[in-house]
Formats: C-alpha cells, structure tokens, sequence
C-alpha cells in the first residue's frame, strides 16, 4: 500500500512539473517553437537579427522589422524591395555586343531581392513560378516594365538557389518597387509561396550585387 502511495505520488509530481515548465516556457516569451505569423514586431526583430542586417545592408532597422511583419501578414512578401538602402546606387548599364542581330545590355553592380507570393498572379498575368522575376515599372503612371515581359535576363558569373535547383537566368513577369528604393535595373526572384521555410530563405538572401544581362 505505501508503494503504491508513493508511485501515485511521483506521478503527480511529475505532472506538475512538466505543467509548470510548459508554463514557464510559455511566460518567457520563447518563439523557438512558434510559427513567425504569431510573432509580433519585436520577436521578429530579434528572430531574424534585423540589427544586424540593417547594418549590413544600409537600412533603417525598424522599416526594415515593420516591412519583414507586413509582408508576412500579406500576399506578397519582398522586405528587402520596400526599404530603401542609405547608399543606394543606379548602378551603370551599356550596351556591349551584339548576339546575331540583336544588342545585348549588361547592366553592372544591380540590386537583387527575393520575394514570396500566394495566390495572385504576376503583372504579365502569368502566375509566378521558380525562375521568375519582377522588375521596375518605368513609372509610378505607367506601368510598362524597365525590362518587357517574357525577357530571359541572365546573372553573369552568378546563380541563385532555391529548393536545390540552381538559376542563372530568369523571364520577366512581374514588376514591384514601386517607390525605386533599389537600383533601376532591380530584380526581384521569386522564391515561392508564402511558408515559414520560404521566409526565411528570403530573409537570408537579402539584398544582392550582381550584373545582369539580356
């Protein structure tokens, strides 16, 4: 009788404390196990060290946090394109040879986002796919992209990983930047739907150098 008493009552002790340690996980505001849409600004800001890449990448720290929340409550994700850098550059582009009877333009030293997107299409009217990317509109009147519409555009020397696949070159079906916060000759890549996996992708990829060509 006193040996069942006494499993009875390690049972019980074991019960509360694993309840008082699902507690004390929950008071201490640990977001290691919570999904990044239930975080709020100042979670996001330490989860994804926006600190650190807004030093790296020239930005305003809590833009930077306000854009990475908004995007993430939206259909369209791309934190890096709406904050703008305090050392932006255009960049330079030329024309520099010639591929049968076309001319071929190098744009040097452009910026390159990615961004996310879940059930809306692209500005073609396509719906993105992997080895898509938007570009600038020509203004905020009009909409016509920098680079047409169907355009394969290429990273010279350089290639961008997603899900394991390897691109070099991409076709131009959307547009965004609205506000010019990036070079004029901007892309952003897109990476896939809107999940926590992609998120991060994302964030990790942040703000790239690279000379395109098309």
């Amino acid at each position: 009788m006193r040996k069942g008493k006494k499993i009875i009552g390690l049972l019980i002790l074991c019960v509360s404390l694993n309840a008082s340690t699902v507690k004390a996980a929950e008071n201490s505001g640990d977001s290691s196990d919570r999904s990044v849409a239930e975080m709020s600004q100042e979670e996001l800001r330490s989860y994804y060290k926006v600190d650190e890449a807004a030093v790296k990448y020239g930005m305003d720290a809590e833009e930077l946090t306000n854009a990475i929340y908004e995007g993430i409550h939206s259909d369209r994700f791309s934190p890096f394109s709406e904050v703008a850098s305090v050392d932006a550059t255009e960049g330079n582009y030329e024309y520099v040879k010639e591929r049968g009877l076309q001319r071929t333009v190098i744009a040097y030293n452009q910026d390159s986002t990615m961004y996310l997107e879940t059930g809306n299409p692209c500005a073609s009217g396509n719906y993105p796919y992997l080895g898509c990317v938007a570009v600038h509109r020509k203004s905020s009147t009009d909409a016509t992209p920098v680079i047409p519409f169907g355009t394969k555009i290429y990273y010279e020397n350089d290639s961008v990983n997603i899900g394991g696949i390897n691109f070099e070159s991409f076709i131009v079906e959307d547009t965004g930047d609205k506000n010019y916060n990036r070079s004029y000759y901007w892309t952003d890549v897109y990476g896939g739907a809107n999940t926590q996996e992609n998120y991060n992708m994302a964030i990790q990829y942040g703000v790239r150098k690279v000379d395109i060509s098309w």
